[in-house]
């Protein structure tokens, strides 16, 4: 163990203070090989768990469990919150789906279940959505049904109380867009599959086609998902679209003007934001542009486009930092913003953009400083969103945040290279 792991580094102490002292622990997982668990108190670590090969997200249950995408074994690797302690492993398929790469915890009319989506590696042979009803007890989960979607990687829409879900498929043209009704676990079904001639792409020119590689069309590349009750978004990577799907399969492509993305939220008031990559500095965006908002309003019928910046004053390079995930505060108006990057060392991240969104108006404020960041930069809370916990992979800590002040409450050392990072309070 590396006793470094062991020492703290507290700001503003006494807002910790606040919360139960030894319940609250910090699960953070490596992009292979390795889990951990910490004391939020004390930093102390709980426990290490040796899980050979890559892995991916980590997700807390509402049983007091926390279970991991065990991609190179195609399994689930389940947690107990309250012991620290390793408790089952199940195969994450049973339709041959391979690669789990992201889950979800979904709350249905009648279910609370996990999904896990397969990306597969024989484009829709091995792409599937498992489901699994969540137990009360251990093991934590049980299967429920498998349906066979699109070719992979996969990220899923779904609004609680629903009982359809939209999945998007990355590397398909036939099915780029899934919706399933999943009312009988047991028995999800794809009830429409939405190919890029619905879409719009059935020309004759390369502009005017979808072609999943980008060689004689356009790839589409759907990746960053978000739900409201009215409707589902999906974000165009390729084109810097934005599709919103309806229950019964009609889809309105909204242009955004920008590209890339991973992530979305719906606010409060039905309307849904998107983000994106580009424009930023450097290209179209402005000095210390990291990426743009896209601002789909509450009838899914327009759009804004909202620049976010490095810094709300920042005057220097932004260093190829961009926008990735994003997550709503508790005040329901605020958007925290992880910076990423998927370049070199010297172009890390180390901000959390915060945009607050209130009556038709959107005002950035302060960033939040946390650690380093190269790639993807995942994130968790606490049920009541009252601590965020966001991984800084460069410099094998994990940052834990306040989302009402705006302030890092401590900054824990923790396994090398942290990729996904949660916290449970049993």
């Amino acid at each position: 163990m590396n006793p470094c792991r062991h020492s703290l580094t507290f700001a503003l102490a006494s807002s910790l203070l606040a919360f139960s002292a030894s319940a609250q622990t910090v699960w953070s997982s490596s992009p292979e090989d390795l889990v951990a668990a910490f004391d939020l108190k004390t930093g102390k670590e709980l426990a290490e768990f040796e899980v050979r090969g890559r892995l991916s997200d980590l997700t807390v249950l509402p049983n007091q469990h926390v279970v991991l995408n065990h991609r190179a074994n195609s399994e689930l690797v389940l947690f107990d919150a309250r012991t620290h302690k390793e408790v089952a492993r199940l195969p994450s398929s049973r339709m041959g789906g391979v690669n789990p790469h992201h889950g979800y915890l979904l709350k249905t009319a009648k279910h609370t279940l996990y999904a896990v989506a397969h990306d597969g590696e024989n484009r829709d042979k091995d792409s599937t959505v498992a489901f699994f009803e969540v137990l009360p007890h251990a093991p934590g989960l049980a299967v429920a049904g498998e349906v066979r979607v699109g070719a992979g990687h996969h990220k899923l829409a779904h609004f609680p109380g629903q009982d359809w879900v939209s999945v998007s498929n990355i590397n398909d043209c036939d099915q780029v867009l899934s919706v399933l009704d999943v009312s009988q676990p047991a028995q999800p079904r794809v009830v429409h599959a939405i190919g890029a001639t619905q879409l719009g792409y059935n020309g004759d020119r390369p502009e005017q086609r979808c072609d999943a590689a980008g060689k004689q069309g356009r790839a589409l590349r759907p990746h960053g998902a978000a739900a409201s009750q009215r409707f589902h978004v999906h974000n165009f990577n390729g084109t810097g679209q934005m599709a919103v799907i309806k229950q019964d399969g009609k889809v309105r492509v909204l242009d955004a003007q920008g590209s890339g993305g991973a992530s979305g939220v719906a606010l409060p008031d039905g309307s849904v934001v998107m983000t994106q990559f580009a424009p930023r500095e450097g290209g179209a965006g402005a000095v210390c542009q990291v990426g743009q908002l896209a601002w789909i309003s509450a009838d899914g019928e327009q759009l804004r486009q909202i620049p976010v910046r490095m810094q709300p004053d920042c005057t220097q390079a932004s260093k190829g930092a961009r926008l990735g995930y994003v997550s709503l505060a508790p005040d329901q108006k605020t958007l925290l913003l992880p910076l990423s990057t998927m370049g070199s060392d010297a172009e890390s991240a180390k901000f959390v953009a915060r945009v607050r969104l209130e009556e038709g108006k959107a005002v950035q404020l302060s960033s939040v400083a946390i650690g380093e960041q190269v790639g993807h930069r995942d994130h968790g809370w606490l049920p009541d969103r009252s601590l965020f916990v966001f991984p800084n992979g460069k410099g094998n800590t994990v940052s834990v945040v306040d989302p009402t002040t705006g302030e890092v409450t401590v900054t824990i050392p923790v396994q090398p290279n942290p990729l996904r990072a949660v916290l449970t309070q049993p």
